[in-house]
């Protein structure tokens, strides 16, 4: 579903970007790409923001939410916004 999509990260450098934000929280963009790609895992949305949501398992078995945005349909370009362990 969202393998082809365009994932629209921030510059690694932008101390406010997304980037910056789910690698203070402990999750790097590859992990957050592979619970968002990953056919595993569960999918939601945030109750507090309403944002669409993905949670699941990575191989060093942590469990991790991913919070994003859908920007566009076509292309499908997905916003992250945060991640992070429950």
């Amino acid at each position: 579903m969202f393998e082809d999509a365009l994932i629209a990260w921030d510059d690694e450098d932008d101390p406010i970007g997304n980037v910056q934000h789910i690698n203070q929280n402990g999750v790097s963009t590859e992990e957050f790409e592979s619970i968002l790609t990953s056919h595993r895992s569960q999918r939601g949305r945030s109750r507090s923001s309403g944002r669409q949501t993905a949670w699941g398992g990575l191989p060093d078995g942590r469990e991790i939410i991913i919070v994003y945005d859908i920007e566009s349909i076509d292309p499908l370009v997905i916003r992250p916004v945060t991640a992070y362990e429950p």
